[in-house]
């Protein structure tokens, strides 16, 4: 138990050092970033190219269109089970289950299992003046509460394997 304990402690205290004082590379080309509009819903995709200093995974990839519309299907299916599952995610609720209210940012990753992940991040449309860069840079959002959450969809098992509110 303390052993886990310590490794939680670990990951949470280097993941909120990244958060707090890492930031994304400004500048990014628009061969990085591609703005995607799926029902009047802004979504940014994240190429393998972009530079970013949040993550370490080894191997990243492009999303395709064609991955975000899977994942929003199956998000917008699965939003209110998500948002109640205690073994995805912590205790708060959403603002609303309402994916309308929420811009969109993606970026891919391959896990150690060679599975390709898609890792979403999630703001509600009132907090989004917040972050002018939105659609510049990768923006993770540390204590935004229920105004921003992210998901991790794996592509190649075809279901949720985080839900989260920042």
């Amino acid at each position: 138990m303390q052993r886990k304990t310590i490794k939680l402690f670990i990951i949470t205290f280097t993941t909120t050092s990244f958060l707090l004082f890492g930031h994304p590379t400004s500048g990014q080309t628009a061969d990085t970033i591609e703005r995607y509009v799926v029902a009047n819903v802004d979504i940014f995709i994240f190429s393998k190219n972009y530079q970013q200093h949040f993550f370490n995974f080894k191997k990243y990839f492009t999303p395709t269109r064609a991955d975000v519309d899977i994942c929003e299907k199956y998000l917008k299916k699965d939003i209110n089970k998500l948002s109640k599952d205690k073994a995805l995610q912590d205790s708060l609720k959403l603002i609303s289950t309402d994916l309308s209210f929420y811009k969109r940012q993606y970026f891919g990753y391959v896990d150690e299992k060679e599975d390709e992940i898609l890792f979403l991040f999630g703001i509600h449309q009132d907090k989004i003046g917040d972050f002018n860069d939105w659609g510049k840079e990768l923006n993770v959002l540390l204590e935004a509460g229920r105004c921003s959450w992210s998901t991790k969809y794996n592509l190649t098992k075809k279901k949720f394997i985080f839900f989260g509110l920042n």
